[in-house]
Order: C-alpha cells, then sequence, then structure tokens
C-alpha cells in the first residue's frame, strides 16, 4: 500500500500557526513602539514649542516691565519737581507775608506799597493753590 501522498503532517501545521503568530505578534509590537517613538518625537517638539513660547513670553513680560518702572521713575521724579516747587513758592510766601506785617509795624510807609505787597501775596496763594492742585492731579494718576 504505498498510495498517494501522505497527508499533512498536524506537528508541521501547528508550527506553521504557530509561526504565523509569532510573527503577527512582533510586527505588531514593532508597531506599537513605532507609534511610541514618534508619539514622543512629537512630544519633544511640541515641548520645545512651549518652551520657546514661554522665554518670548517672559521677555517681553520683562521689557514691559522695565518700561513702566522707567515710566514711574519719570512721573516720580516730576512730583519731586513740583513739591520743589512748592516749597519755594511756600518759603516766598512766608517772606512777603514777614514783610507784610513789619512793613505794617512802620508808619511811614504808603498805603501804594501794602496794595501791592497784599497783591503780591494773592497772587502767590493763587500759585500755590495751583500747584497742589496739579499734585493731587498726579498723585490720583498713580493710585
Amino acid at each position: 500500500g504505498g498510495g498517494g501522498g501522505a497527508p499533512a503532517d498536524p506537528v508541521t501545521a501547528a508550527d506553521q500557526v504557530a509561526l504565523a503568530m509569532h510573527t503577527m505578534v512582533r510586527q505588531s509590537v514593532a508597531a506599537y513602539y513605532d507609534v511610541q517613538r514618534l508619539k514622543a518625537a512629537e512630544a519633544r517638539k511640541h515641548l520645545a514649542r512651549v518652551r520657546e513660547a514661554d522665554k518670548r513670553f517672559k521677555a517681553e513680560a520683562k521689557l514691559e516691565q522695565e518700561a513702566l518702572a522707567r515710566q514711574l521713575s519719570d512721573k516720580l521724579r516730576e512730583f519731586e519737581a513740583l513739591n520743589e516747587h512748592v516749597l519755594k513758592l511756600r518759603r516766598h510766601l512766608q517772606l512777603v507775608q514777614e514783610e507784610l506785617t513789619s512793613v505794617r509795624s512802620d508808619d511811614h510807609v504808603t498805603v501804594q506799597q501794602i496794595d501791592r505787597l497784599l497783591a503780591q501775596s494773592r497772587k502767590l496763594q493763587q500759585q500755590q493753590q495751583q500747584q497742589q492742585q496739579q499734585q493731587q492731579q498726579h498723585q490720583h494718576q498713580h493710585q
């Protein structure tokens, strides 16, 4: 009875199935790692972009802050100058008022002289009030 070809060896068939499955698993693992590698590369790129944007933002914020600080110190200098001016006016006013009191006690002085001094004193007081109003406006700007 040497018939036709022997039927397929069941062990060999099982081996082939196992081999095919093993290959498929290997391929899917490789594909999974490829995907992970791509994701990691993408994440790194994204992180780099975020860091870059953050650096730019910080640099801009720093510039803005410096500009504001400069503006503030300019305003403060202006304010101090106004203050100085008001103090000078006050001193001047005091002198005029002292002069006025000494003049009043002096009998020989003319009415015109007193009028002139009074007018000068009033003018100085007005100037001082204007200065103070300007100062108050400056203070409001800072609040």
